[in-house]
């Protein structure tokens, strides 16, 4: 799974899914070429977030973009997918915000969002970026095409004949920063407020 850090004292944010997994009981956390311990402190099943408190500092944190979303703005993912075949690096991908709701549908769960953002195992809990170098989401779930069909056909009893695609889904950065204002007020969390500049991918990857 992937993560990062949303302060300078040791709290990252990742999925629920991903702190849960095989029963886990301990979290290794490796940062800054680091490794730590975690504790889980916090997290929602709902909205798939977990955060983790590594007694140690993170000078390298992440800031939230709360900006109004708009369907099509440019997105850049991060994280540390299937490390069989793409190594110990973090990759980087690209696409962008499909629509701007988050409301609940047949396949998206509230608070999520759309992307056309190439994610895959070991995506899961990693931070979704603006061209701001903003946190707009975390990488959550995805589903395949077979899988998009049979969840429509048993909701809507209708059959759907659709070519390859994947719909992937990531938390609304700006829900899990409401989420951490309200269930963890004790961080210093910084926001879009702060974001004046705007990037391209490899400057958003270096950053």
């Amino acid at each position: 799974g992937s993560g990062f850090a949303v302060s300078d004292d040791g709290y990252f944010l990742t999925n629920h899914h991903v702190v849960v997994r095989d029963e886990c009981k301990n979290i290794a956390i490796k940062y800054n070429s680091l490794n730590g311990e975690g504790k889980t402190v916090a997290y929602s099943k709902d909205l798939d977030l977990a955060l983790v408190k590594v007694e140690a500092p993170t000078p390298y944190f992440g800031r939230f973009d709360i900006s109004a979303l708009k369907a099509g703005e440019r997105l850049v993912a991060l994280g540390y997918p299937v490390e069989e075949f793409f190594g110990k690096e973090p990759t980087i991908s690209e696409g962008t915000l499909t629509n701007a709701s988050d409301k609940e549908t047949h396949l998206r769960n509230d608070g999520f969002l759309l992307v056309s953002v190439p994610i895959t195992q070991g995506n899961s809990g990693g931070p979704i970026m603006s061209s701001n170098v903003g946190i707009r989401g975390i990488a959550s779930y995805g589903f395949e095409t077979d899988t998009v069909e049979k969840v429509y056909e048993e909701k809507s009893g209708v059959s759907l004949n659709l070519s390859s695609i994947n719909l992937n889904f990531m938390v609304s950065g700006i829900r899990a920063y409401k989420w951490l204002k309200k269930n963890a007020n004790f961080i210093n969390l910084h926001n879009s407020d702060e974001l004046k500049i705007r990037a391209n991918t490899q400057e958003i990857a270096e950053a």
